[in-house]
């Protein structure tokens, strides 16, 4: 009785720890996402650094870009 309770107490930990290593890589990944694309503001407590339509970036799919020669 006690070697299978001691077993689904180790597996039951063992999904936590899963859950919990892929949660916190999940929370890495989109924070590092974030700031390699730059749709995060560094300094968004600050008070009249830009007007609030400003601030509201346009989502990277939706971005037009143009050729570097067309100046």
């Amino acid at each position: 009785m006690f070697r299978i309770t001691l077993g689904s107490v180790r597996v039951l930990l063992g999904a936590a720890a899963a859950g919990l290593a892929f949660w916190g890589a999940w929370k890495l990944g989109t924070y590092l996402a974030e700031k390699a694309v730059g749709e995060r503001y560094s300094h968004v407590g600050e008070t009249g650094a830009q007007p609030e339509e400003a601030r509201t970036a346009v989502p990277v799919w939706q971005r037009k870009f143009s050729p570097i020669s067309s100046g």
